[in-house]
């Protein structure tokens, strides 16, 4: 069972998040928001979805692996936190990124994203049960309503909860959980050694996890011999940039932060993704973007500020 204490928590201490954390939280959101488009017209007509998974955590890896080398970076020093970073690595890439992906081709993307907003709640309750985090009317209420800005840019009547996608909805609910956990449980271990030594270590393991199935995609669609040179751009752009970029601010940014602030600003991302899909494929506006984006900021800036006391 895990507890508070095997993991090396502490008890939480109100801190004001540098506004340095803050930028990168915000870049995390821009990195992450080019995935879906970068995702969807360049890579995914060409490779399947577990495979794309598999080229994205193992690309990352060797990045990741090779920067951390020639930094002297690469060493976890106590060998019992290997076991802590495989679980994390499980956690926030594995499980993760193969159960969204799966989860979304079950589901409806309106659906998936729903479910999505339920992560900062997920992050706060865990973070609060294992004493990472702290219960604050602030968070709470910053949650609330920028998930509600969250559900309104997608569209409440676009919900579909069939049987059809119960499978698929279960898939993203526990991916959400799984993601929240990883959130919460990888920041002792953030604030022990470096960031950049954390993250090549997780997404090392985190291509164990995802080898087996995303090996057996490619093989089967014959997608590494038949991908144009515009989808391997495609594949190196996700690697660099919503990946190894994102993840690497995200881990910094958590050392700094709570874990809820952290997961707070994951509802900035259909706003960013939005309009780059405005900017970069033409779609047109929706015209629930303007009051969702106020909820959602407004949500943003209440869960993320410091109370008193």
């Amino acid at each position: 069972m895990i507890s508070a204490e095997s993991l090396c928590v502490e008890r939480p201490v109100e801190k004001r998040t540098e506004p340095a954390a803050h930028a990168a939280l915000l870049a995390v959101q821009v990195f992450f928001s080019t995935l879906p488009i970068a995702a969807k017209y360049h890579v995914l007509p060409y490779v399947p979805p577990a495979g794309l998974v598999l080229l994205r955590v193992l690309g990352s890896a060797v990045v990741l692996a090779a920067f951390a080398r020639a930094r002297g970076r690469l060493t976890i020093l106590d060998r019992q936190d290997f076991g802590k970073v495989a679980l994390y690595a499980t956690l926030g890439v594995a499980i993760n990124q193969l159960l969204f992906i799966e989860g979304l081709s079950r589901t409806t993307a309106i659906n998936a994203q729903v479910i999505a907003t339920t992560i900062p709640a997920f992050t706060l309750g865990l973070g609060v049960l294992l004493g990472i985090d702290r219960l604050s009317w602030n968070r709470v209420a910053g949650i609330v309503l920028a998930a509600g800005g969250a559900v309104l840019l997608v569209g409440p009547d676009r919900i579909q909860f069939t049987p059809d996608t119960t499978i698929g909805n279960a898939m993203i609910a526990v991916n959400a959980i799984a993601y929240s956990l990883y959130l919460v449980l990888a920041k002792p271990i953030l604030a022990k050694y470096d960031s950049l030594s954390v993250m090549a270590w997780v997404f090392i393991f985190g291509t164990l996890g995802v080898l087996p199935f995303g090996a057996i995609s490619l093989a089967r669609s014959g997608a590494c011999t038949t991908m144009p040179a515009s989808a391997w751009v495609g594949v190196a752009f996700i690697v660099l940039v919503p990946t190894v970029g994102s993840y690497l601010l995200n881990a910094w940014a958590l050392k700094r932060s709570a874990p809820s602030v952290v997961a707070t600003y994951v509802y900035v991302q259909p706003v960013l993704t939005g309009l780059l899909a405005v900017a970069l494929q033409g779609e047109s506006i929706d015209p629930r973007a303007v009051p969702s984006a106020v909820l959602i900021f407004a949500g943003v800036a209440l869960t993320t500020r410091r109370t008193k006391g």
